[in-house]
């Protein structure tokens, strides 16, 4: 697969587009001489177009109706009925039935709130979310109990759509009335979004989530941000799933103060998302004298995970506080480079809690998602070929680890294939004591790309999920499992189809099966039920 250097022009970018087309010109053919076809007229991403076409030099279709795709990529969310019409097509498709109810904010809510209350220590990640007035109610009733502990700081809460995107309608409050719920627009939200737009949206009617806002978030630049982490998930019984080793940090444009009266309605000090602060950037009606915009002109909107992981490392250096109360938990010997070795496994350890909270977010949607797919047998598939991966006969379980510079070691694969995967964009927010706070699961997260870094990454991203998730399809042997369940193809040959994949396996892996086998218990029995 071609890569491009981070930091080259966009002009760049499209040249490597054009060269990449000159080498795909002759399509690969399956062995019955057919082109491998992909069904894409439910996608509207270039980028996607492009990796199909151009990087794995398959044939795209455009238009609705086809029915000899090996492939159904859509942007938008599948139904079971949907799902089972595509596989007596023997289609792959990349979504799982009923996925909504993992990314959507009230049923996600809802699952997490209940295997917290079973398992507090594991679903900390979580903030208090409120998905009614009454539970809210309940929560200030059980607060001015003698035995509960009260705080006087003013606490601020952050109402978000049940299926909102890009930062749209979401606002702060400090005070929770029943409208809070029902998607009422208040003024906060006029001040991130245009009145026109609010207008046009206020007659649909919303739920809302309502969470207790995240304080002391960790800062870059001064400025809040958040983790754009990229998540394949191969089958969901069993449960498999893949962490990207590079994402985006997506950063606020202003600098970062806590919430009060007067900020509140300033999207781009609180909401870190990419469509928020270019829009307000680019917003022609925004005042040309506020010195808050001023000063945030020329900030950098996204860094990738390797600076921001260089850049933890050097905060932890330069904070006393923080390193001394990491220190007290450390285990190496103290000498020459003591400092240096105890922040390298913060961020170690950072990264290695932002996968389990993946995890963990997925495990508890399976009872609800993996009987949908009961109608479908799925059949073993051979292990994924890498460089890093451990041989057959070493006996190791390599669990996925990460440095300074981003998660690093891959194992390899031995999931089973399914006719079904899930490409999840999770948004991360770290806070200063190292902790990782789960804002959102996206099943369909924006491949826009306007820079190089865009394209290089998310590419990169699609290419390798479809190595994983797709590309054994196209070579299985149709005698495993259902007499003709899959077609066999010759798969394309592409020129970088022996490097090594970008996606760590993070689970199965021996160490989350145990720590997490009480959840995954559990989590069957529900099935059952």
């Amino acid at each position: 697969m071609h890569r491009l250097p981070l930091g080259h022009s966009k002009t760049r970018a499209h040249s490597a587009q054009t060269s990449a087309r000159r080498r795909s010109r002759n399509r690969p053919e399956s062995s019955a001489g057919r082109e491998v076809l992909v069904d894409l007229s439910k996608c509207r991403y270039d980028v996607v177009h492009f990796v199909v076409e151009h990087l794995l030099g398959f044939r795209v279709i455009k238009h609705e109706g086809c029915t000899d795709a090996a492939l159904y990529w859509s942007d938008l969310s599948l139904t079971v009925l949907r799902v089972q019409r595509l596989l007596t097509k023997r289609c792959v498709c990349n979504h799982f039935p009923g996925i909504e109810q993992l990314c959507r904010k009230v049923p996600m809510a809802r699952l997490l709130t209940r295997l917290a209350a079973e398992f507090p220590k594991d679903y900390d990640f979580v903030p208090l979310t409120f998905t009614s007035y009454e539970e809210y109610v309940k929560f200030r009733q059980h607060r001015k109990s003698p035995d509960a502990t009260t705080t006087t700081q003013q606490q601020f809460y952050i109402c978000k759509p049940n299926g909102g995107c890009q930062g749209r309608n979401i606002f702060l409050t400090s005070t929770i009335s029943p409208h809070a719920f029902e998607g009422a627009v208040s003024s906060a939200v006029l001040k991130v979004h245009s009145p026109a737009a609010i207008q046009a949206q206020s007659n649909v009617p919303m739920s809302y989530v309502v969470q207790h806002y995240i304080d002391g978030p960790m800062l870059v630049m001064k400025r809040k941000c958040d983790l754009r982490c990229y998540v394949l998930v191969t089958s969901m019984s069993p449960l498999t799933m893949y962490f990207y080793r590079e994402g985006i940090v997506r950063i606020c444009r202003d600098e970062y103060e806590a919430p009060n009266s007067e900020n509140k309605g300033h999207s781009t000090i609180h909401l870190a998302n990419y469509a928020v602060n270019k829009s307000q950037h680019t917003d022609s009606s925004c005042d040309p004298h506020d010195s808050r915009r001023l000063r945030s002109q020329d900030v950098e909107l996204k860094w990738p995970f390797h600076r921001y992981s260089t850049y933890v490392l050097k905060h932890i250096l330069s904070n006393s506080e923080l390193l001394n109360k990491l220190r007290q938990s450390a285990n190496h010997t103290k000498g020459v480079g003591y400092s240096v070795a105890v922040a390298n496994d913060a961020v170690r350890h950072l990264w290695e809690d932002i996968h389990d909270v993946c995890v963990k977010t997925v495990l508890a949607s399976q009872h609800v998602i993996a009987p949908l797919m009961r109608f479908y047998d799925s059949v073993p598939a051979a292990p994924l070929e890498t460089e890093d991966s451990p041989t057959e006969n070493s006996g190791d379980d390599v669990e996925p680890a990460a440095s300074p510079n981003g998660p690093l070691e891959t194992p390899g694969s031995a999931a089973r294939l399914s006719p079904c995967f899930e490409l999840l964009g999770f948004d991360i927010l770290v806070d200063d004591q190292l902790k990782p706070w789960l804002v959102e699961v996206n099943h369909s997260p924006s491949w826009f790309t306007d820079s190089a870094f865009d394209f290089e990454l998310k590419s990169s991203v699609i290419h390798d999920a479809l190595r994983i998730a797709f590309l054994p399809h196209l070579t299985t042997d149709p005698s495993c499992g259902r007499q003709g369940r899959r077609r066999t193809f010759n798969g394309p040959k592409t020129s970088n189809s022996e490097r090594p994949n970008d996606f760590v396996l993070i689970y199965p892996t021996r160490d989350r099966q145990v720590r997490f086998g009480d959840i995954v218990a559990y989590q069957e029995r529900e099935t059952r039920l």
